[in-house]
């Protein structure tokens, strides 16, 4: 547990780790429910906490409308990008609108515009 020194959670502490800065709590919940490959027998899974399996977790967690309550990848293709950041900063709350304040927040849509048009040129 790393002590929160800024932003409204001060004096508390956080076991955010990895790309997505997954909660220890979080990351065996989802990884139970969308890790690819699981290792360990019965009750004893183990879930790899490498970088690419935390992109497939949080790939197929996103995809799971039933976890969020909306189809994500139908959103964002409509380009409904507030709608879906909104719905997201309840679990990353550094994309704003939820308990931290972040300058970042205006930016997204267009960091997300520019890194879509990258990715489909590829």
């Amino acid at each position: 547990c790393v002590p929160i020194v800024a932003g409204p959670n001060v004096g508390k502490c956080s076991t955010a780790a990895g790309r997505y800065q997954f909660l220890d709590f979080t990351w065996k919940e989802k990884a139970q429910r969308y890790h690819p490959r699981p290792s360990g027998f019965l009750f004893w899974k183990q879930y790899s906490f490498e970088a690419h399996f935390q992109d497939a977790v949080v790939h197929d967690w996103l995809k799971d409308s039933r976890a969020w309550g909306m189809d994500i990848p139908k959103e964002l293709r409509q380009g409904n990008l507030d709608k879906v950041l909104r719905r997201l900063s309840g679990t990353w709350t550094s994309l704003g609108y939820g308990i931290e304040t972040n300058s970042m927040s205006k930016h997204l849509p267009k960091v997300y515009q520019r890194m879509l048009e990258e990715e489909l040129k590829q």
